[in-house]
């Protein structure tokens, strides 16, 4: 049963693309890791890895911009599927990733947390700050009206965009785990070397998975992935 996996994903298509989006994602996440052991322990080093250019847990860094440019390419591909289609399922995934790629590049939940905090600081949110309290109200609010977009054209469509929109939600579902979940909780640690390590946990994760979601929708682009694995 593993070798039959196995060669499964071996046989899936584009893996070379797939292995160039993770390979800059783990060169970006090294640099970043090595930049915060060296300032940790090297004191003496004032070189070019210090700079915050470097850093995937800095905004205007290299790997978000590099996040960006995948977020722009999901949007795109799902507007192509969309017209090559006519599946409205495809519009909802473009409407979910535009909003993503909106919210990265504007930082519109940061932003609305903290003028929620600014306004709500004083009151007790059940250990949570208000600035967190204020950006879960965004993604909520956010995730609501999506899915009232997305259902629809969910019930619509036919079994094959189905099951890709399955194969999706998962995706969606372990970037909101690093890209939410996460960033709640390393609010909740005060050791500042821990949470270096958990931002970097973070913002790695949604990289690779991000990486993941570009292939896969490139790869329904091009109509090449087998839906079902095989059973020997």
């Amino acid at each position: 049963m593993a070798n039959s996996y196995i060669k499964s994903i071996k046989s899936l298509p584009y893996l070379k693309r797939l292995s160039f989006l993770l390979g800059i994602d783990i060169i970006l996440i090294f640099l970043s890791a090595l930049r915060l052991i060296i300032r940790r322990y090297v004191d003496t080093y004032q070189g070019v890895l210090l700079s915050d250019f470097f850093s995937i847990i800095h905004d205007r860094s290299l790997g978000e911009f590099f996040q960006y440019f995948k977020e722009f390419a999901i949007v795109v591909l799902f507007f192509l599927l969309l017209r090559r289609t006519s599946q409205r399922i495809y519009f909802a995934w473009a409407l979910i990733f535009l909003f993503i790629l909106f919210d990265d590049s504007l930082k519109i939940h940061e932003t609305f947390g903290a003028f929620f905090s600014s306004k709500f600081s004083t009151i007790d949110f059940w250990s949570f700050r208000a600035q967190d309290v204020g950006e879960m109200i965004v993604f909520g609010g956010v995730g609501l009206l999506l899915a009232l977009i997305l259902v629809p054209g969910y019930l619509k469509t036919d079994r094959e965009h189905k099951l890709r929109s399955h194969v999706l939600l998962v995706l969606v579902f372990f970037l909101a785990i690093f890209g939410v979940f996460l960033d709640v909780l390393i609010s909740f640690f005060d050791w500042y070397e821990l949470r270096m390590v958990f931002h970097l946990i973070e913002d790695g994760g949604e990289m690779i998975v991000m990486s993941i979601i570009l292939w896969i929708t490139f790869i329904y682009h091009k109509n090449d992935l087998p839906i079902d694995l095989p059973e020997n």
